[in-house]
């Protein structure tokens, strides 16, 4: 027996007499609605509470979208010319397959294409070393990622970033529900359910959250028939898992 069967049947034995029931819900969204046909009406004289016991998908979050930077050249003039504009291919990248992602996108450009440009790691600094011998200007939120400054064009040579890298722009994974209350996150009244980091897992690797026990929560009403699910960042930002399933297990229950 898994563990979220035995945690299951745990609950049953424990609640047998009183009202217990799962909800189970697939997703391929990180927002979306777990709608009852036939809304489902509570005593309203007894007191209910929600937890969860399962989540699971994979985890694609990516770090780098569709991010640009600016390659161009100094004549003997000094006239910064030709420049060209490269985008980046979507994907989850560590430093160093940042710089290889760019170096794809410069092999295929008429005038930058024998240029060379390395991202190297400083892990004792947390920053990014850059190599170039073209002049680059990143785009701001290339920027944010590799810790250099979007307003800045780097002259070719080696240069370390200004700021610390931000590999991971999503450090948490939230999973708010509108049917409970009186939670409180960052002092702040919400309706967080759960809550875990997102670096458990590597990028590509299945995210498997099991809670044994579970936490509960009060709900706010006792008649349902629509439950909001929202998957967000530490910055309440909704977290784009590129299409994959997510796979949930909620428990309401009779306190």
């Amino acid at each position: 027996m898994d563990n979220l069967s035995e945690t299951l049947k745990n609950l049953d034995n424990k609640l047998s007499s009183k009202f217990s029931t799962t909800i189970k819900t697939n997703s391929t969204t990180s927002e979306f609605n777990i709608k009852f046909p036939i809304p489902l009406i509570l005593n309203n004289s007894l007191n209910y509470e929600l937890g969860l016991l399962w989540f699971s998908t994979y985890n694609a979050i990516y770090n780098i979208g569709a991010y640009t930077f600016k390659l161009s050249d100094l004549k003997k003039d000094n006239l910064r010319t030709p420049n060209e504009i490269f985008t980046m291919t979507p994907g989850a990248y560590e430093i160093s397959e940042i710089g290889l992602e760019m170096k794809s996108q410069i092999r295929r450009s008429n005038f930058f294409s024998k240029r060379d440009i390395v991202l190297e790691p400083k892990i004792s600094l947390h920053k990014c070393i850059l190599k170039t011998d073209v002049l680059i200007l990143f785009s701001k939120d290339l920027a944010n990622v590799l810790g250099f400054k979007s307003t800045e064009t780097y002259l070719p040579g080696t240069h370390l970033g200004e700021r610390m890298v931000n590999i991971n722009s999503v450090s948490d994974i939230n999973i708010e529900c509108d049917l409970i209350q009186g939670c409180y996150n960052n002092g702040v009244s919400s309706n967080l359910l759960y809550s875990f980091p997102s670096n458990t897992v590597p990028s590509g690797y299945k995210l498997t959250e099991r809670m044994n026990p579970p936490i509960y929560i009060p709900i706010n009403r006792k008649e349902i028939s629509n439950i909001h699910i929202r998957i967000v960042d530490q910055n309440d930002k909704i977290i784009n898992l590129n299409g994959e399933n997510i796979s949930m297990y909620l428990h309401l229950r009779q306190v």
